[in-house]
């Protein structure tokens, strides 16, 4: 049900428009979800970990999405920025159509982030049966605002339907993991110690960088 939530736009626009405004959509595809494989990545790596521990923190999945959330945002503000140099130097100029499905695919693939990580919480608790139905709602909502969409807003419009239906999978996800784990939802609010975790991460892999390189390490206020 997930792969066809991600797919059914494809069908949809194969059936309604040109080929190759098709072309142009999978190209768009592609490029977006390439942002969730750190995404990927991390919800892999937290399953196993998940599973065998039986005592964990019920906050622990909403404190890494958070964190994906962070990277995610930020990817995707910097692919709408520079999304038409992108298509051009990777497709040409004759693939300029891709670039405004590729932007209106850019919330869903940044809602969705969240969802992803916090759903290995669930599969930790065997709650499959809420993951079939989730994905069910999702296509479905996807299958409809294709067909309302597409014949307005041609592959832009598709796109679209995939964001909402991916914020709706997302939604309802999130939703689920607060009600089962008693988390609260500000744990997923980004803040300003996370920021600060990364400047202060940056500044000992820079520290690392330059004991490697035999760099002497200049003495800052605090030697």
């Amino acid at each position: 049900m997930t792969y066809l939530n991600y797919r059914v736009d494809q069908i949809i626009v194969a059936a309604m428009l040109p080929p190759e405004q098709l072309g142009f959509y999978v190209i768009a595809v592609g490029l977006a979800e390439r942002l969730w494989i750190p995404t990927g990545a991390v919800a892999t790596a937290l399953l196993p970990h998940l599973t065998n521990s039986p005592e964990r923190d019920p906050a622990l999945p909403a404190v890494i999405a958070r964190h994906v959330m962070l990277w995610t945002g930020a990817a995707c503000l910097l692919v709408f920025a520079l999304s038409d140099v992108l298509v051009r130097v990777l497709y040409s100029s004759a693939f300029a159509p891709t670039v405004a499905p590729l932007r209106w695919l850019l919330p869903g693939i940044f809602t969705l982030s969240v969802g992803k990580v916090l759903v290995a919480e669930m599969l930790a608790r065997e709650k499959i049966r809420f993951t079939v139905w989730m994905s069910a709602v999702a296509a479905l909502a996807n299958v409809a605002g294709n067909l309302v969409l597409v014949p307005r807003m041609g592959i832009s419009g598709a796109a679209l339907a995939s964001s909402i239906s991916y914020s709706l999978a997302s939604l309802v996800v999130t939703w689920y993991f607060l009600r089962q784990t008693g988390v609260s939802w500000t744990v997923l609010l980004p803040r300003r110690s996370d920021l600060l975790a990364y400047s202060v991460l940056w500044r000992r892999l820079t520290e690392l960088a330059s004991l490697g390189s035999g760099t002497p390490r200049r003495a800052g206020p605090w030697a």
